[in-house]
């Protein structure tokens, strides 16, 4: 029965929103699906090196959003990210196009986190020292 409920709280396969509904909090996580599901009315309009230039799909002349992605680090010009916590929809319409399944641990802050996960990371950051 908890997979049956867990499973209608999915609304895509993306690995992306399977994680953060293994890692987020209930409240977390909805914040994070709305902006998964917006994502998908976005898309990458002009891509160079590390620099991403994404818009909304149905005005190209409506306001592009800078996304800088080397991999690792990610931040775009709308700091949704660092005003919530959680990720934009400009920066998950990147990693989407980049091909990125998994989200770095380091934008999953820990006061958005299910309390089980603030004790695995507090372990995993013990065995890394």
């Amino acid at each position: 029965m908890l997979d049956t409920y867990r499973g209608s709280s999915l609304r895509t396969l993306s690995p992306l929103e399977e994680q953060a509904y293994k890692v987020l909090t209930k409240f977390s996580f909805k914040k994070f699906q709305e902006e998964l599901g917006r994502a998908s009315q976005y898309k990458v309009h002009d891509e160079t090196d590390m620099m991403y230039m994404v818009d909304y799909y149905k005005d190209p002349h409506s306001q592009r959003h800078k996304v800088f992605w080397n991999g690792d680090l990610v931040s775009c010009c709308c700091r949704h990210f660092e005003f919530w916590g959680i990720l934009c929809r400009h920066v998950l319409t990147v990693f989407i196009h980049k091909d990125c399944f998994e989200i770095p641990a380091r934008y999953l802050p820990l006061r958005w986190c299910r309390d089980e996960f603030h004790s695995m990371d507090a372990i995993s950051m013990h065995s890394e020292e």
